[in-house]
Formats: C-alpha cells, sequence, structure tokens
C-alpha cells in the first residue's frame, strides 16, 4: 500500500446501499413504464371529471396538454353523487360492515371447525370463541369510527378515484397509544406491482416536504451533503425535496420480528439524490390497499367508469361551449350600419347617446339602417343533445337508479323495484372494491389493534388462527333482509307442519334463525344474550325443572303415604267396634 493510499481519508459509503439503489430505481422505472399508458387517459377524465388530478409528476412523463376551458359541471356533480351513494353501499357508520370468519384459519390450523363429538353430535365453534368473534367485529368497528382514524375520509377520497380511474390506494398505520390509523393517497403519485400470484405486493409512493420540514421529519437526510447543503441556507428552507417511500416484500422475514427482519421492508428514500435511504421500517403485513375496478389484460392497473363517461362528457362540454356562444351572440348581436352614418365608433354602453347624421340615411329610417347579423343559429338543437348527454352521463354514474319516475302516483312497488335495481347495481361494484380495499386492511387494524392491547386475548380454541373478513356493510344487509322474510315463512311451515306431526318443530334451529334475524336487520348484538348466556340460562331453567320434577315427584310420594296413613287408620277405627262386641 503507496502512502498516499494510506493519507487517503476514508470513504463512508457501502457498495451494497449503492447496489441497492440502483435495484430499487430499475424497479421504480418498470412500475413508471407499467403506469404510463393509462395516464394519458386517466388526465382526459380528470379535465372533465376530477379537476384536481394532475398525472405530470414524473420528469420522464410527457406533458399532456390538458382541457383548460370546461363549462359543465355535469360530469363533475355526476361523480360525487354517484360516490356518495357507493360510500352509502359500501359502508355503515353506525353497524360494523366487516364479519371474521375463522372456517378458513381453523382448517389451516390443523382445527376443525366442523366436526363429531363422543356422542355423534355435530360440534361447532364454543359458545366463548363465536361471542368473541361478535365482539371482535364491533371492538374493530369502534376503531374505524373514531375521528382520530381518519377512515371514513379516505374511503369517501378512495370511492372518488375508485369510479373516475378505477384504481385507489388506502394506507393503514399504526399510531402509537391509539390503534390503526387510516389515510388516502392520491393515485397520481402511487406506482406498484404484482407478485405470480396477481397480488399487489410492491408499492412506490412519491410526495415532497419542504427543506425546513424535511430536517424534523427526517434527519438522517442531513447526511446527504447535497441536503446538508440546503439546509444551511436559509434562502432556500421552503425549497421542496421529493420523498419516496418503497413497501416490498422481504426475503425471510418473520411476522413479529424486529422491523428489519418483518415480512415486508420500507423504505424511505430521496429519488433525486442517489436513492439516499434516510428511513428503514418493517411491516408484518402489507399496509397499502389498492381497489381495481376493471382490471386490463397483463396489466396491474386499471379503468373506471369515468372512461365509460369520458366520451359523453367531452361532447357535453363541447355543446356546453357553444350554446354559451350562441346565447351571447342573440344576447348581444353582431351590428351593421352605414359607414358614415356615426361620427365615432358606435358606443354599446347602457345609457350611451349615440349622435348620427340624418342626411346619410337618405330614404330610410335608423331602424332600417342598422341591422343585427342573425348568425347564432338555433340553440335549441343544442339543448336538446345536452339533455342526451346528460343523461347518458348519469346512468353511467348511477343517475337513473336514484331518480324515480317524475310523477305524483308513483307507488310502493316502484320505489321497492328501484331499490333492488340500485342493490343489483352496486353489486358488480362493490365486492370489487371491498375484496381489495376492506378486507386486507382490516388485518393491519387487528394487528393495530392487538399491539396496542386495545382488544382481549382470543380464546384457547382460536389462538394462531387466522381469520378473514366477509362484507357485511349496508349493501350485503339490504341483501340479507330476504333472509328475515324466509325465516319467518320457516316459522310459518313449520307451526303448519306441526298439525301433521308434533316433531315437525324440532328441524328449525329456532335460536340460530332468531339470531340471523338480529344480524340481517342490521341489529347490535347487545339486542340478544349471548350464546354462552344463553346456554346458563337454559341449564339454569333445566335444573329448575328438574328441581320441579324432583319436588313434585317428593309431593306425590310423601301425599301417598299420607293417604295410605290415613287409609289404614280409617279400617283400624272401622274394626275397633266389631272387635268390641
Amino acid at each position: 500500500m503507496s502512502e498516499a493510499e494510506v493519507k487517503a481519508p476514508a470513504v463512508q459509503r457501502t457498495p451494497s446501499i449503492t447496489d441497492e439503489g440502483k435495484r430499487i430505481r430499475n424497479a421504480w422505472e418498470e412500475a413508471q413504464e407499467l403506469r404510463r399508458p393509462f395516464e394519458a387517459g386517466w388526465q382526459m377524465v380528470a379535465d372533465y371529471f376530477y379537476p384536481s388530478a394532475n398525472f405530470t409528476v414524473s420528469s420522464s412523463t410527457p406533458v399532456f396538454r390538458r382541457n383548460r376551458r370546461v363549462v359543465t359541471n355535469t360530469p363533475r356533480q355526476a361523480l360525487k353523487q354517484a360516490a356518495a351513494l357507493f360510500v352509502a353501499y359500501a359502508i355503515d357508520t353506525t353497524q360494523p360492515f366487516l364479519a371474521p370468519n375463522v372456517n378458513r384459519g381453523m382448517a389451516l390450523s390443523g382445527r376443525a371447525r366442523w366436526g363429531k363429538g363422543p356422542d355423534g353430535r355435530e360440534l361447532a365453534l364454543s359458545d366463548a370463541s363465536r361471542d368473541y368473534l361478535d365482539d371482535l367485529r364491533w371492538q374493530l368497528f369502534d376503531a374505524q369510527m373514531a375521528p382520530q382514524s381518519g377512515m371514513v375520509t379516505a374511503v369517501a377520497r378512495c370511492g372518488l378515484e375508485f369510479l373516475a380511474f378505477g384504481n385507489c390506494v388506502r394506507w393503514v398505520g399504526r399510531k402509537r397509544g391509539f390503534g390503526p390509523r387510516h389515510q388516502h393517497r392520491p393515485l397520481r403519485s402511487c406506482w406498484w406491482a404484482v407478485n405470480d400470484d396477481g397480488e399487489i405486493d410492491t408499492l412506490f409512493f412519491a410526495w415532497t416536504l419542504p427543506v425546513w420540514r424535511l430536517k424534523t421529519a427526517y434527519p438522517q437526510a442531513l447526511a446527504h451533503p447535497k441536503i446538508a447543503k440546503l439546509a444551511e441556507d436559509p434562502k432556500k428552507a421552503r425549497e421542496t425535496v421529493r420523498l419516496l417511500h418503497l413497501v416490498e416484500p422481504r426475503q425471510g422475514g418473520v411476522r413479529g420480528a424486529v422491523a428489519s427482519q418483518k415480512p415486508f421492508a420500507s423504505l424511505t428514500l430521496l429519488p433525486d439524490h442517489d436513492m439516499f435511504e434516510v428511513k428503514a421500517e418493517g411491516y408484518d403485513s402489507f399496509p397499502y390497499q389498492v381497489a381495481r375496478m376493471d382490471l386490463w389484460e397483463g396489466s396491474p392497473y386499471a379503468t373506471g367508469l369515468g372512461f365509460d363517461a369520458l366520451p359523453d362528457a367531452m361532447a357535453l362540454n363541447h355543446f356546453s361551449g357553444g350554446l354559451e356562444r350562441a346565447i351571447d351572440l342573440i344576447n348581444d348581436p353582431v351590428l351593421f350600419a352605414p359607414t358614415r352614418l356615426f361620427g365615432n365608433r358606435l358606443d354599446r354602453r347602457p345609457g350611451q347617446v349615440n349622435v348620427y347624421d340624418p342626411v346619410n340615411l337618405g330614404f330610410q329610417s335608423l331602424r332600417d339602417a342598422i341591422q343585427k347579423a342573425d348568425i347564432a343559429g338555433d340553440p335549441s338543437w343544442a339543448e336538446r343533445r345536452i339533455a342526451a348527454l346528460t343523461a347518458n352521463v348519469e346512468k353511467v354514474f348511477f343517475g337513473t337508479f336514484i331518480n324515480l319516475r317524475d310523477a305524483s302516483n308513483v307507488t310502493a312497488e316502484e320505489i321497492r323495484e328501484r331499490r333492488d335495481l340500485r342493490q343489483r347495481a352496486m353489486s358488480y361494484l362493490v365486492p370489487s372494491f371491498d375484496r381489495d380495499l376492506f378486507g386486507k386492511g382490516a388485518d393491519r387494524e387487528l394487528e393495530a389493534l392487538l399491539e396496542e392491547d386495545l382488544v382481549p386475548a382470543p380464546p384457547a380454541e382460536l389462538s394462531g388462527v387466522d381469520v378473514d373478513w366477509d362484507y357485511a356493510g349496508p349493501l350485503a344487509k339490504a341483501q340479507m333482509l330476504t333472509q328475515v322474510d324466509g325465516a319467518l315463512r320457516l316459522f310459518d311451515a313449520a307451526a303448519m307442519a306441526k298439525q301433521f306431526d308434533e316433531s315437525a318443530g324440532d328441524v328449525v334451529a329456532v335460536h340460530e334463525a332468531l339470531r340471523t334475524i338480529n344480524d340481517s336487520l342490521g341489529n347490535a348484538p347487545g339486542m340478544v344474550n349471548s350464546r354462552a348466556a344463553v346456554a346458563e340460562m337454559q341449564a339454569q331453567r333445566a335444573e329448575a325443572e328438574a328441581q320441579a320434577r324432583e319436588n313434585e315427584a317428593m309431593t306425590a310420594q310423601a301425599t301417598a303415604l299420607r293417604d295410605a296413613g290415613q287409609g289404614l287408620a280409617s279400617i283400624e277405627n272401622a274394626g275397633q267396634p266389631a272387635m268390641a262386641a
């Protein structure tokens, strides 16, 4: 080793970090390439339906030509009304809209969900376990509806993007001392990739921070020389720096391990500064939930209802603009006048006096001399076309599913049919939204609640069992009302059958039927007694009945003995006179 090499200061750079940065940059560029074919279409949808979205966020993305003159808000209002209806069918702010399901988890853990006991009778989960699951869904719901969770706001914003663009992203994290926290991630700032099973397991999220906030939020960023130089200059404190959050699977990760060994790696980087790492964390499960509507074959991205309504929205904007111009020409027409009629240009301001030379009129009157140009056309054609296009846009966004016909003789049957129509229409969209957004998000929420000790430990029967979450929201409840009608009809049929066979009523599981009715009506579990409480009451009642039968038998026996004693005494008394004689 030479003397120069010995005196040279050591370079504090780890080659693996540089290699890792190159790998991440390549993965991000690949994700950007996959999304780029959709960005032009998303931008066109945003121009008419979602003006706040701008997809020109990447330096490598071409600048799109945006429509700067939108003359109608009909598409935007149609989207907002549809999103309100959609979210109302997706979640309920008064009752749980997710129900825990352990059937698959019990099977995977080697514990039979259903089986036979020693007496040959069917077994199910214990009453304590089933009551625990009922309580769990209400505990999860309470955490979701807490104002600090941000769940309702995040879902509402996701609903807008889901209907407009066909994609939306929600992040579920954990707030110390509180539990789960939800945030909506703008679609324009997210890129993702799928694994071999088609599930999203990698997501990039980009955002910016001013230098003065970056120093506080991510002090590790000051280790980069360029960021440190920016931070030293007070004049550049408000300059923004772009950050990139990457969550991806970690090979060999273990649930419950320290952050650096969890199944999902979480890295916060400076993409414009050599992918410099400013924070490293980890997750036990994927924290991002991505809902997608109409997936394109071979792509992880989708399109939404905004694409379906876009041609009509563009035509509606065009004819609305034409109608405005026609009205302007009718209201303020172009005028014609002889060249030397006025000394100056005609002043068309209200109340102004225009002096003219009557000599130049010749044999004409002033009315004949000044003519207006009828070049506005016939606006009625545009009005009819606008009405038809508006109906088309509203049809795509469920407008026709909300409005009843405009008449005074609307019947209750028509109202029920319109309700059923809305339910069938929403049955196409809500499951795709729920499957990717709520089911997976509930796992993250439950993890946060368990880590914060906000829910009790499960019974031994459920310990270590994976939980699936079934949708049980307003749409499911509306559809489950048919079960109420079915249960009531079953009770009527059983009552009629008892006229022919007294044991016919044994077919009906009355208690579970009543619980099904209670769930279908959306009532809280507190309105019915728990299974354990019912079992205890039944045991007490059976014990009381057994004691009553025993007391009755003992009373009957005592009565019999008493009557027998009285009989013997009567016989003896009857025989005494004869013996005396």
